[in-house]
């Protein structure tokens, strides 16, 4: 008992000269100027004696013996006469003869950021390796927990079908995932070519950045001016609903008057801005005192309100907020006429799209923020000539808000009801409420142009 006790204490001495490491669950040694051997302490509680034995020492007469054995002096011995303890079986004779970075004393310690013997990466070192060179498309390449390997957790191919771990979206984006969602206001969020998500049609109104449907965000005009709007001149804001406020520009032309929503002017501009959609537009494929409603692309603001549908009537008018179809007897400003809200009368008469070649078409033109939202008739009166079709449009602005009504051609070969003698034009917010340019008198002479500017 007072040799395993003398052992003990042997052991405790010498440990003030070694350095401990940990790996992988097992302690390692390693010498620090020792001249001695080291005999561990037998778990089974076995007596470890000393011999002076020359005979069972391969350098001096001190041999470690445990329950009895010898210990293999090719584990015990080193060329100098000192000794180490053997790693995981491998000789000190052993570890000295080969070229094995694992094996000539270098220990890897995972987790010190050092890349060291047989790892392949450690932390953020990962040996000059992107997700690229490994044959990914792009991402953040990372290391596993145990050194050995990478961690391609964070590398993805865009385009194969498959949204991996770092990708938003392929091809289309998620169900239930809005611009609303990721914390804007509004707009259109789509999955963009790199397989993350594209906020550029997304905004947040007031925060002083024009993005997505805004027209415009405090001082961020998007490079629009009351020229580029077609009112000439003067100083162009923006509305706290992210709106050009056109209040300040010149605007051309003569004012007839104004209601709870709209200021309206009377030009006769050399030519007329409203497009011709004839060729491009859709087809509504209205009949006889019909009504169809269409998607206008986008928010169009009609007295405060928005919409993002429009009614188209056969008999020469647009509404907003219901599909009900308008009479073909016209009555002036205001009028309890059903549909009696939200509407703009173009040339109210008793119009037929299916006379000769009449069609009324819809087209949005132009980018977002300042779409053009554009309705053409193309129609003869009642009864009237087949060959010679009137032709009217309206042009609902996204950025300003405001309305264009163009009369390029309001002659229906000698009718009696030519230049709106038997129209009525005009806008109305309800049934007391309108702004009227024209009631039964041939004022919707070719050339003609209204705007509706927004107050």
């Amino acid at each position: 008992m007072q040799t395993r006790f003398d052992a003990q204490a042997s052991i405790i001495a010498h440990m003030k000269d070694l350095r401990w490491f940990w790996l992988s669950g097992s302690f390692i040694t390693l010498a620090a100027g020792c001249t001695d051997p080291i005999s561990p302490i037998d778990p089974t509680g076995a007596a470890t004696t000393t011999t002076d034995d020359p005979s069972t020492s391969g350098v001096d007469s001190n041999t470690d013996t445990q329950q009895g054995t010898t210990t293999d002096p090719a584990s015990s011995s080193s060329s100098d006469g000192g000794s180490t303890a053997a790693v995981d079986g491998t000789t000190a004779a052993e570890s000295s003869s080969t070229g094995d970075p694992n094996t000539t004393g270098v220990v890897p310690v995972c987790g010190n950021n050092v890349i060291e013997g047989n790892e392949a990466c450690d932390l953020l070192e990962i040996n000059g390796e992107t997700c690229e060179s490994l044959g990914f498309e792009g991402g953040e390449l990372g290391c596993n927990v145990t050194c050995d390997d990478y961690n391609i957790l964070g590398c993805y191919v865009c385009g194969n079908g498959t949204v991996d771990i770092v990708e938003d979206c392929e091809v289309v984006v998620p169900e239930g995932v809005t611009c609303e969602s990721m914390g804007f206001e509004g707009g259109e969020l789509v999955c963009g070519n790199d397989c993350f998500y594209d906020t550029s049609d997304c905004s947040i109104c007031g925060d002083g950045i024009q993005q997505g449907d805004e027209s415009c965000d405090g001082f961020d005009l998007a490079g629009e001016d009351c020229a580029s709007l077609g009112l000439v001149g003067g100083m162009l804001t923006c509305a706290a609903s992210c709106s050009f406020d056109p209040g300040a520009c010149d605007i051309p032309g003569v004012p007839f008057g104004s209601d709870i929503g709209y200021t309206g002017y009377v030009l006769a501009p050399p030519v007329l801005p409203c497009e011709d959609i004839s060729a491009t537009g859709t087809a509504s494929n209205l009949t006889d005192d019909d009504a169809v409603q269409v998607p206008i692309g986008f928010n169009f603001p009609f007295y405060g309100v928005n919409y993002m549908d429009v009614t188209l009537q056969s008999n020469g008018a647009i509404s907003f907020g219901g599909n009900t179809e308008m009479g073909l007897n016209n009555s002036c400003l205001p009028t309890n006429s059903s549909p009696s809200s939200n509407i703009l009368y173009l040339f109210w008469d008793d119009l037929n799209p299916t006379v000769g070649a009449g069609e009324v078409r819809y087209e949005a033109l132009g980018v977002a923020g300042s779409q053009r939202f554009v309705v053409q008739f193309d129609v003869a009166n009642f009864s009237g000539d087949a060959a010679d079709l009137m032709r009217f449009q309206v042009v609902l602005n996204e950025g300003s808000g405001i309305i264009e009504v163009c009369y390029p051609d309001t002659i229906n070969a000698a009718n009696a009801a030519n230049s709106g003698a038997e129209a009525t034009s005009g806008i109305q917010a309800d049934s007391a409420n309108a702004l009227q340019f024209s009631c039964n008198t041939p004022d919707l002479v070719d050339g003609t142009q209204l705007l509706y500017i927004p107050i």
